[in-house]
């Protein structure tokens, strides 16, 4: 089986995408086929958040990435833009994997999440650290606590 460009495959998966089909059973890997293999793997920062804007429980990951990689000759490669779109389905796909491979979801259930138009998976890439200043405010952003205590004040 050739792979992208006409080329073996690199993995001996990446060439067996397999379609989902509603309602279909059995192997989780028949279902939920892993994603074409990173051929230059990013650099990457995450941090879990569990709380949104009004201290609510609101379970977030955030993650601090290069926009590109090193090949094992040590070049690093530019990825030209990120395709939020792309990400979420390959994001969406490999956690609903890992859940239904540990036999926390159901084969059935992860096909009806599928299926939702919001699958409460987003990914937004729009923000752009340029310089290291802007990357340690992202940085400080991601790891921020619940609650300032500058902002907290007694009144009485």
């Amino acid at each position: 089986m050739r792979g992208k460009g006409g080329r073996e495959p690199s993995h001996p998966r990446e060439g067996e995408r397999k379609e989902r089909t509603s309602g279909q059973q059995g192997n989780p890997a028949d279902v939920f086929p892993p994603p074409l293999i990173f051929i230059i793997p990013p650099g990457v920062v995450a941090a879990i958040q569990t709380f949104g804007d009004r201290i609510n429980f609101h379970p977030d990951l955030h993650f601090l990435a290069t926009e590109g990689g090193m090949d094992k000759a040590g070049v690093f490669h530019r990825v030209p833009r990120i395709d939020d779109v792309r990400l979420v389905e390959i994001f969406t796909r490999e956690v609903l994997d890992f859940l239904v491979g540990r036999e926390l979801l159901s084969p059935e259930w992860a096909g009806r999440i599928l299926s939702w138009p919001h699958t409460g998976f987003s990914v937004h890439s729009r923000v752009r650290a340029k310089t290291k200043p802007e990357a340690e405010r992202v940085g400080k952003y991601m790891i921020r606590p619940v609650l300032s205590l500058e902002r907290l004040s007694l009144s009485g």
